[in-house]
């Protein structure tokens, strides 16, 4: 027999088995046969016959799991090999190693702040967590993948190593290690470059001047922008002016040193005028904001001043910090409550729940009526339900209480009085008052049907 797939190296996970696969023809019978076990591992076994040439296939797939690696107690790797039969002999196929694949978690990292100086070189190491087969590392930086340049390059070991730091790799730079049993993040490293400050050149020498006053000596100035201090770099060392003996002294923010009339500082920053209040906000409030500018710029070479407009641009960049720009102190953004009825915070919510209220209070009211017109209706039906055993008042006749109230004598009880009759067929019969032929009522039985009305028969 010979082989047509023969099984190659491979590697097992946690949650995943390493798979064999072999192959072979004129064989009629193929298994595997593996490290430390005279029994083959799991596997299925497929069988065909070509219907051209007629060569018999036989192909068979094992399962290795990491239980069964880890059951292989010998000093070399353990392995499995292809075993074929066939009338004419046996071949065997080259080993596999079978390797159990796993990642440690832990990293072995710099400090998780790093603080440099602008122009300096840097390495950012990474030590990865143990594992087999070796992790390959990869960096991010601010979630983004990071990549090669002319100022940026990664050793062999997988550290960053940047050339000139500048300002545009701040950020936070994330180590990632991974291999076929997984992929490990590490904690972010934040690296901050800072910048020192430097001097300007000195100004050209300008006389003293104050207004109301002659021209008594000279002065020149210089400023900490070149470069501007930033990140928690130092400031400059040194006076920002030189006088000479006799220069007149006065109020700096009217000292006139320069031909335009006022101190030329190319680059001190200053607030601009604050603006309108805005309209109200759906939260009732108004705010206002202003800005950090640089004064003068054109009196100063083009190169220097745009370096430092970069430099701004950077910084106005940092909305959480209490300026939006270097050398501007205090807040650009003034908040307050609207004023003057102006406030419209949720007109709608608030109609919405007069008209919910105006309408339970209808409810309520409707509510109320219905109850007292039931109330009045209840009150005027008849009292069929209640029993009675004695007449109403009403069976008498105006009439025959008016006589009866008036006659001295008593009635004959012993004279035959009409009698009643009714529905059931009964009759009972009531005296008369003498002298008027007029029939009394007489009580009821307290048998009879109280919804019978009683049917009087003339005598």
């Amino acid at each position: 027999p010979y082989f047509l797939v023969e099984p190659q190296n491979t590697y097992v996970i946690r949650s995943k088995p390493a798979v064999l696969k072999c192959k072979a023809a004129n064989t009629l019978q193929i298994h595997f046969k593996c490290s430390g076990s005279i029994k083959p591992p799991p596997s299925i076994e497929e069988s065909h016959v070509d219907p051209h040439s007629g060569v018999h296939f036989q192909e068979v797939t094992a399962t290795i799991s990491r239980d069964l690696v880890y059951e292989y107690f010998g000093k070399l790797p353990f392995k499995c090999e292809c075993h074929a039969w066939s009338p004419r002999g046996k071949a065997v196929s080259q080993p596999a190693s079978i390797v159990v694949a796993y990642l440690k978690k832990n990293f072995d990292l710099m400090d998780t702040r790093i603080r440099a100086e602008a122009g300096e070189k840097l390495e950012i190491r990474c030590m990865a967590p143990k594992g087999y087969p070796k992790p390959q590392i990869t960096w991010l930086k601010n979630n983004f993948t990071v990549t090669s340049s002319p100022l940026l390059t990664f050793t062999a070991e997988g550290n960053i190593v940047i050339t000139s730091l500048n300002l545009q790799d701040i950020g936070n730079y994330t180590c990632v290690a991974e291999n076929i049993a997984g992929k490990r993040i590490s904690e972010p490293i934040e690296l901050i470059v800072y910048v020192n400050g430097g001097w300007s050149q000195w100004s050209a020498w300008l006389e003293c001047r104050c207004p109301g006053k002659p021209a008594q000596g000279r002065k020149r100035t210089r400023t900490c922008s070149d470069p501007i201090p930033l990140y928690g770099g130092a400031p400059c060392v040194g006076p920002n002016q030189q006088k000479t003996a006799d220069c007149v002294t006065c109020p700096e923010d009217t000292q006139i040193i320069t031909p335009n009339g006022f101190e030329d500082n190319a680059f001190v920053r200053r607030w601009s005028s604050w603006s309108a209040w805005s309209a109200c906000s759906n939260k009732c409030t108004q705010s206002r904001r202003r800005t950090c500018r640089t004064q003068n710029i054109d009196y100063y070479d083009k190169a220097l001043v745009k370096h430092h407009q970069q430099l701004a641009a950077l910084m106005e960049d940092h909305d959480e910090q209490e300026s939006t720009a270097y050398g501007c102190h205090g807040k650009d953004v003034q908040t307050i409550v609207c004023r003057g009825g102006e406030c419209k915070i949720d007109d709608t919510a608030s109609d919405w729940i007069f008209y919910l209220g105006l309408g339970f209070i209808v409810t309520l009211c409707l509510t109320f009526l219905v109850f007292l017109l039931h109330m009045r209706h209840r009150q005027k039906l008849p009292t069929y339900s209640i029993t009675r055993t004695t007449p109403d008042q009403h069976t008498y006749t105006h009439e025959f209480q008016k006589k009866l109230t008036l006659s001295s004598n008593p009635p004959d009880i012993n004279i035959r009085v009409n009698g009643y009759e009714y529905s059931n067929g009964s009759t009972m019969e009531a005296p008369k008052v003498p002298s008027q032929n007029v029939p009394l009522l007489l009580t009821r039985s307290t048998s009879e049907h109280h919804y019978d009305e009683p049917q009087f028969n003339s005598m």
